[in-house]
């Protein structure tokens, strides 16, 4: 597949994407999670089994990097093939990075994988920067550092909109260190008055401003008919007050299949860059989760997964019998004396290993769902007048979130 750099390219792979999702969405809409029976078991009973023999260490090597053609059923290396024709995107190759010597400051208080991004990201958007640009905008900036480091590539001043004043003062001092005239707005990036920010001679910049922000930016940045924006998309499930995802383009709206929240936290479920700390605490409250799940069908009898909502720290920190013992006390019922604890944590370990083996047939539409959401945004802008292109503008070990929508009014 070509690049994404015209609104009928990107219709075009839209509606084949929206076409596989729909017709293998048996496989990626039932979590093997929250199922102890996964459907399409018994009509794909050598997938299944495949994957169910799989090392832990396999899988967690195919959850990231996907299924080698010597060692994986014929369907999924099929599917596979699809998804990676159907999500190809190319590399922004945009300067380097821009051509007057860095100072020092440029790298203060910033970390090695996020100035990296920035480096990248700065670079993806000099290759289609709006010439008739007199000022940044940083689009939930936090610290500011990339209208911050922008503004010092191009020579022109910023304004950052943050909603939390200790991150726009800091982000107003660093700018300050570094010689960039800057404007600190500190409010809601949703509040009305921010509009005063998004005016045709103004460049507005988001690295993963995420879900119903971003998507605000692009609906307010383009009726106001800003001179570019250029958005990393990141978290689509988060999607508002609505709660519901929706597509913006007409094309989307006429032609997009239903995307559950379930499907939207798929789309960025990688953790090709978490820390193995990270990856073991996500284990260990999968296990604890999965075993909750196994104990409550046991003892009151419930028949379907509950999610016991978001889990603190230090509530997965505890023993497993501590654990439930908690949720127990707090859903109101109590655990038998008798309760064999070590059987149900020797399950719980069973079931995450299988749940996450399955799991991976899930995993090969993580893509695919991720670039429908972004291509509708991405039409979106093309319909309110914007020359557009969907570009990749790092490499994907700096972040999975690597999609940058680049839009300039003509």
């Amino acid at each position: 597949m070509g690049p994404l750099d015209n609104r009928n390219v990107m219709e075009t792979r839209f509606v084949a994407l929206a076409r596989f999702v729909a017709e293998h969405q048996a496989l990626w809409q039932v979590r093997p999670f929250a199922e102890l029976v996964v459907p399409w078991e018994h009509d794909l009973p050598e997938i299944a089994t495949w994957l169910k023999q799989l090392p832990d260490d396999r899988v967690d090597e195919y959850w990231d990097g996907g299924f080698p053609e010597t060692d994986c059923p014929p369907l999924l290396w099929s599917l596979q093939q699809q998804a990676q024709s159907l999500c190809t995107t190319p590399l922004a190759e945009g300067p380097s990075m821009p051509t007057k010597r860095h100072p020092v400051v440029w790298y203060w208080r910033i970390k090695g994988r996020k100035l990296e991004q920035l480096q990248s990201f700065t670079s993806a958007v000099l290759e289609k920067w709006p010439a008739n640009t007199q000022r940044i905008v940083d689009w939930c900036a936090g610290k500011g550092h990339l209208g911050r480091c922008l503004a010092w590539a191009v020579d022109l001043p910023a304004t950052f909109i943050e909603f939390d004043p200790i991150l726009a003062n800091m982000g107003a001092q660093l700018a300050k260190r570094m010689g960039v005239d800057c404007e600190t707005v500190v409010a809601d990036v949703l509040d009305l008055q921010t509009d005063r920010c998004l005016t045709p001679n103004r460049t507005v910049v988001a690295l993963h401003a995420c879900g119903h922000l971003g998507d605000d930016l692009l609906l307010r940045g383009g009726r106001n008919k800003v001179a570019g924006i250029f958005w990393a998309p990141c978290c689509y499930h988060r999607t508002g007050s609505s709660g519901k995802h929706r597509y913006l383009s007409s094309i989307g709206v006429s032609h997009g299949p239903y995307l559950s929240k379930s499907a939207l936290r798929l789309a960025i479920a990688d953790e090709v860059v978490a820390p193995d700390r990270q990856r073991r605490f996500r284990r260990r409250e999968q296990q604890w989760r999965l075993g909750w799940d196994l104990l409550r069908r046991d003892v009151v009898g419930a028949t379907t997964y509950e999610s016991p909502g978001m889990l603190a720290p230090e509530l997965v920190q505890l023993s497993f019998p501590e654990f439930c013992d908690r949720l127990a006390h707090r859903e109101g019922w109590e655990i038998p004396a008798h309760c064999d604890w070590v059987a149900y944590e020797r399950r719980a370990v069973d079931r995450l290993r299988e749940t996450t083996a399955l799991s991976l047939v899930r995993s090969l539409f993580r893509r695919s769902l991720e670039m429908l959401h972004v291509l509708d945004r991405a039409i979106t802008l093309s319909e309110m007048g914007y020359s557009v292109d969907v570009v990749r503008f790092c490499d994907r070990r700096l972040t999975p979130r690597d999609l940058l929508i680049r839009g300039v009014f003509p």
